[in-house]
């Protein structure tokens, strides 16, 4: 991911079915590493919204940096 700060990433479907992190939507250069990684499984109904910020690789290499985490809810 190339830029200053951190790029919106989101996932929105509906059920059923297997959410993938190949059904997160991206904007400008960042990659989905690995896009077979299943998320969750949504059941007849359900649905997924999620938005998430991506943080640049560099910002996780540091020794000692937080990482801050995607809330979940039940």
């Amino acid at each position: 991911m190339q830029g200053e700060g951190p790029k919106r990433m989101v996932v929105k479907k509906q059920g059923p079915g297997t959410v993938t992190a190949g059904d997160i939507q991206t904007v400008g250069d960042v990659v989905v590493l690995n896009p077979d990684l299943v998320l969750c499984t949504l059941d007849e109904g359900a649905e997924i919204r999620m938005e998430s910020p991506s943080i640049p690789a560099r910002a996780t290499s540091r020794p000692n940096a937080t990482v801050p985490r995607m809330p979940r809810s039940a």
